[in-house]
């Protein structure tokens, strides 16, 4: 299995809260970088993080390191004695 594709992206959302009431409407946002991966396989998975603030740029150019450096060894197998277990 090899990694085909990979996108990641900065995404910006409002700092609201259902579970907080009698407070005004915000302006303020969060920001979460996200990675949606898939396989020639076609298996697909979506990854989540967040750190906040100005280290979100930061986050994004390690997500995007990350993935470079696994999607150069994506054609990793499991040993042979490990592949009866996980069947």
């Amino acid at each position: 299995m090899k990694i085909s594709s990979v996108t990641t992206r900065v995404l910006s959302t409002l700092a609201d809260s259902r579970l907080v009431f009698d407070r005004p409407p915000t302006t303020e946002t969060h920001e979460f970088v996200t990675l949606e991966l898939g396989t020639d396989e076609g298996l697909a998975g979506v990854g989540v993080t967040y750190l906040g603030g100005a280290l979100t740029a930061a986050l994004k150019v390690a997500v995007d390191d990350l993935v470079r450096w696994v999607a150069s060894r994506s054609g990793f197998r499991r040993p042979p004695r490990c592949s009866a277990r996980w069947r």
